[in-house]
């Protein structure tokens, strides 16, 4: 009588915190974890056994570890890495992880026009002009979050084009906002290769509704076997099987090209200013006013002179 699979699973993490000397192992139902010898931060291995269930065809248990190790995280306010990962022995962490995202490395290349495109950030009213720094500032963390959360990712890719569409856009919904700020600034570059407008609009709201509102009101996230497929192949969409139905789910690579697009093109349509405005008086008056408060003093102070704590009524 054949039984059913049985893997063993370790995976090795790090954590910003240090697990205490007296405690040996960390038991969390079926998941165990202990420290191992190493340096700053943090090693420690997650054991637990994948039992495979009558009928069982497949399973997951790299990811099922990180779902784990984000429970870890969250009870122990620690930042977990995960390092490497074996199954029934065998290492199926590759020495060298083949990035699924491309386009962010080699040599930096920037638009012909760039300084134009600088100069026309600052004839943006301050309004606009905050919006748009904050979606640079999105737009930064959500490339950073493709390759290891790229559900995460692709929300905040979404968010950066909403810090603009909630603003400039036009529509009812806040869907139709970011579905025409899209159109509107789309470059021509990327209008060519979209050839199929109801494709275009289908993938998009897939992005929005399904990836973006899904994820943070249903809790779906992009299937990461898709888009692997997706990615390494240059597809714009791949196509799966869901309850019956076909359902076509974007490249991540696709959309963040679109979202990239739509932000530089943005600065190009919104014209430059006929006055010379100096950068560094808005960015420095914006970055101050993430750093400054206004407080009470308990005494009086020179301008100048150093505040401390004790210096200001802080409850």
């Amino acid at each position: 009588m054949n039984k059913e699979p049985r893997l063993d699973v370790v995976v090795r993490f790090t954590s910003s915190r240090i697990i205490p000397p007296d405690i040996r192992e960390i038991k969390l139902g079926s998941y165990r974890i202990h420290s191992i010898p190493s340096a700053v931060p943090e090693e420690a291995l997650l054991e637990f056994i994948d039992v495979w269930q009558k009928s069982q065809v497949a399973s997951n248990p790299e990811t099922e570890a990180r779902y784990v190790l984000a429970f870890l995280s969250l009870l122990g306010r620690t930042k977990i890495s995960f390092n490497s990962a074996k199954i029934n022995n065998v290492n199926i962490t590759p020495q060298v992880i083949q990035p699924m995202f491309k386009q962010f490395s080699g040599h930096l290349v920037l638009p012909s026009d760039f300084q134009n495109v600088y100069g026309s950030l600052f004839a943006l009213n301050d309004k606009v002009f905050i919006q748009y720094v904050r979606a640079c500032l999105t737009y930064e963390s959500a490339i950073s979050l493709l390759e290891t959360h790229p559900t995460l990712g692709c929300f905040l890719l979404v968010v950066a084009v909403e810090c603009l569409s909630n603003v400039v856009g036009k529509g009812k919904s806040d869907f139709e906002k970011f579905r025409n700020f899209i159109s509107t600034y789309l470059p021509s570059e990327i209008q060519q290769t979209e050839e199929d407008p109801r494709l275009f609009a289908e993938l998009l709201e897939q992005i929005y509704v399904e990836y973006r509102s899904g994820f943070t009101h249903g809790g779906k996230s992009i299937p990461l076997a898709a888009l692997a497929i997706a990615e390494r192949s240059g597809l714009k969409y791949i196509k799966l099987v869901e309850n019956g139905k076909d359902v076509k789910h974007p490249s991540l690579t696709w959309y963040e090209n679109i979202v990239r697009g739509v932000l530089i093109e943005f600065l190009r349509k919104s014209g430059k200013s006929k006055v010379a405005v100096e950068d560094r008086p808005r960015l420095a008056k914006l970055a101050m006013s993430e750093a400054v408060v206004s407080m009470r003093l308990k005494r009086s102070k020179k301008a100048g002179e150093i505040v401390f704590q004790g210096d200001v009524e802080t409850q």
